[in-house]
């Protein structure tokens, strides 16, 4: 019998994996021609203030979002890492505006470390600016996430990935995928009690 039931809980596991797997990969991540108040960037790396290419490609999709005029402003998330000099959103900033974006057009939260507190901080300041409207922008298989966080909280929201994911190769694809997974079912089971620093 602990045979049986040990067997009946590595499928339900499994099929609860593979499940979450399927569901992100098939999100649809991005509405044809969505338009909102502004365009959220969740944060990512940076390196001797630089951002990396996952950035890079999220903070580009937002630019392109900007000049097209489906959103007037942009918000950056992201802290700042002990080894760096400035936070993900100050370095975003800079490339932005590097690319034309006006710098009264960018908004900056950072403080936080997590897709959690990204959306969650991005919120409060969304509404001390009047923004009632966001496009969510990251990588597609990071978006099912976001989503789920954003409806939580009561974030009016809609997602649109970057065109070409950096995530590039088996290894890393399987890597982030994996990530996505886990930290979907964390947050699906016990994130949405789950207590958010406050903001610095």
């Amino acid at each position: 019998r602990l045979v049986r039931l040990a067997l009946v809980v590595l499928a339900l596991l499994g099929a609860t994996i593979l499940g979450m797997g399927w569901s992100i990969c098939a999100f649809t991540t991005t509405v044809p021609g969505a338009t909102a108040d502004a365009a959220l960037v969740l944060g990512s790396a940076t390196r001797r203030g630089k951002p990396t290419p996952i950035f890079e490609a999220r903070i580009d999709h937002a630019v392109t979002l900007y000049r097209e005029r489906r959103v007037a402003k942009i918000l950056f998330t992201g802290g700042k890492s002990p080894r760096e000099p400035l936070s993900n959103a100050e370095v975003a900033r800079d490339y932005a505006m590097a690319k034309g974006v006006r710098e009264q057009d960018i908004l900056l939260e950072p403080y936080s470390q997590t897709t959690i507190e990204n959306l969650v901080y991005a919120k409060v300041i969304a509404a001390s600016n009047h923004l009632a409207t966001v496009l969510i922008v990251s990588d597609p298989w990071h978006l099912k996430r976001a989503m789920i966080i954003a409806e939580t909280i009561g974030l009016q929201a809609t997602p649109s990935a970057t065109p070409t994911s950096r995530i590039t190769g088996f290894r890393p694809s399987c890597r982030f995928l994996w990530h996505e997974i886990v930290y979907s079912l964390s947050y699906m089971i016990h994130g949405r009690y789950q207590a958010v620093r406050p903001m610095e």
